[in-house]
């Protein structure tokens, strides 16, 4: 059983914890005990790129798609000893949303290695959601050029339905902390599109300073938004947010916490962008 808890899970040595029926499949990529993790390339990489932090698209014996991320530490980093590695925050924060009925991806092996509390390495692999694309992808090639009046049902729907998921997440004090647009996945069925949270190695739960969390949340979100929407449909999504109880003064001031947020960030890259 996959433990779901946001803390350490290992003292030294190594260990793997697999979901049911995926031990074996995962082994015969790689994906197992004794092996050099840094140098554990399973599939067709996908992003990463640091020699911290790469993600693979694994094909398995199964008939099923993996992918496998691994967090790799030339030294030891004194944030991990005997504290949660990115990899175990992210079974935490996927078992956290998926309790609150929300659509994520399903989790079937973690890992780590650590050397009397130091972490070395770890690793999360996830069951590959299919028929999805990510935010940015679809709202640069697809939303973008989309004629009226489809274009503006899709982003009322997709706007609703992801306010009601960030309202719903951080009334329970949880939060991604890293909401941005390409963390983000979008599923369409009969219903219509769905989104679909990713990537979440910075998850918590937050108790105190949660205005700090909301900010940060609202203003990753918020990054893309500006080059895409009008001020009034922003302003008009952090109402809905608040909720109706919520006045013009709130709203702007919370329009200028994220505004604020973000000017001190870097702005959009051009492959975020409509071409």
């Amino acid at each position: 059983m996959i433990p779901t808890r946001r803390r350490a899970h290992l003292f030294h040595g190594e260990k793997i914890w697999y979901a049911r029926d995926w031990q074996a499949p995962l082994e015969k990529a790689g994906i197992a005990r004794g092996k050099d993790w840094s140098r554990l390339c399973p599939g067709d990489f996908v992003s990463g790129g640091s020699p911290i932090t790469n993600c693979f698209r694994v094909e398995l014996a199964n008939a099923e798609v993996g992918y496998f991320k691994r967090y790799v530490y030339a030294r030891p980093r004194p944030q991990f000893w005997m504290l949660p590695s990115k990899a175990a925050i992210e079974v935490f924060g996927y078992n956290v949303m998926r309790q609150h009925d929300m659509e994520v991806p399903r989790v079937v092996a973690y890992g780590e290695q650590r050397r009397y509390g130091n972490l070395l390495a770890a690793f999360i692999v996830t069951k590959e959601i299919p028929a999805t694309i990510n935010l940015v992808q679809f709202a640069r090639d697809q939303w973008s050029v989309m004629p009226e009046p489809a274009r503006t049902e899709t982003y009322k729907q997709i706007a609703e339905r992801l306010c009601t998921q960030v309202s719903r997440m951080h009334a329970a004090g949880f939060f991604h902390h890293d909401l941005k647009w390409k963390n983000i996945l979008l599923r369409h069925d009969a219903d219509g599109w769905h989104p679909i949270w990713i990537d979440c190695p910075r998850a918590a739960r937050v108790r105190l300073r949660k205005r700090r969390s909301v900010i940060i949340d609202l203003g990753r979100l918020g990054r893309l938004a500006a080059h895409y929407l009008s001020i009034k449909q922003r302003l008009r999504w952090l109402h809905a947010y608040l909720g109706p109880q919520a006045g013009k003064k709130d709203v702007k001031k919370l329009f200028y916490e994220v505004k604020s947020y973000l000017d001190r960030r870097p702005v959009a890259h051009d492959y975020e962008l409509p071409k």
